[in-house]
């Protein structure tokens, strides 16, 4: 789709004409807009909600809930404009699952609880063997995690949390400790995750450059 981290779109409050004559008319926090065409960096950055529901428009529905689905979403989703913004609750083994792909350098690794079994001799009962499958553009993914990583460092430690929400913090912490990490899961530590799906919009536009 031509799609890069300048891609632009504008940032002003906006009421999307839906089909049956239905419209949806999302915010940003506090009602706050660029008001003016913002780049998918700046829009990551900011969360900024408009831009979120116009790529995801603008790419077509269903290619989100099919992007979600190959990163590790098994939960029922429906091609919805808000779905951009994370609207769908999902269970947190999902969200391991989607974010440990982009760690993994765009390839997906199914969460597991048990690493090993011996027995009291030390004899392995059972070694868990990973069956990593590539669902992302490796050096596509590669740019999207410097996306985060930057943002992280320009909006968050800068701000010391005033930015336009305090899950955005959590979310941005909880990425740069995954990012860091590199590999995920192997302990209870990634269960802090706090993220919302508009990043996977970003996810879908890069992957598919």
């Amino acid at each position: 789709n031509g799609f890069t981290t300048s891609t632009s779109f504008y940032s002003s409050e906006t009421t999307f004409a839906l089909d049956n004559n239905k419209t949806y008319s999302p915010k940003n926090y506090n009602d706050k807009y660029g008001n003016k065409a913002i780049s998918m960096a700046a829009a990551t950055a900011y969360s900024d909600n408009i831009y979120a529901v116009k790529t995801h428009l603008f790419l077509g529905e269903e290619n989100l809930v099919e992007t979600l689905k190959r990163v590790g979403i098994t939960s029922q989703l429906n091609a919805i404009p808000s779905l951009a913004l994370g609207t769908k609750e999902i269970n947190m083994l999902e969200m391991i699952t989607a974010y440990g792909t982009l760690a993994n350098e765009g390839y997906k690794n199914n969460p597991y609880l048990i690493e090993k079994v011996e027995d009291i001799n030390g004899n392995v009962l059972y070694d868990h063997k990973e069956t990593p499958e590539n669902v992302l553009n490796k050096s596509i993914t590669f740019v999207l995690n410097v996306l985060i990583l930057f943002n992280f460092f320009i909006t968050v430690i800068p701000s010391r949390g005033s930015i336009s929400s305090s899950n955005n913090i959590r979310s941005y912490f909880s990425l740069f400790l995954i990012l860091s990490r590199h590999s995920l899961p192997n302990d209870t530590a990634s269960s802090s995750i706090l993220v919302s799906s508009s990043t996977l919009v970003i996810i879908f536009v890069l992957d598919w450059l």
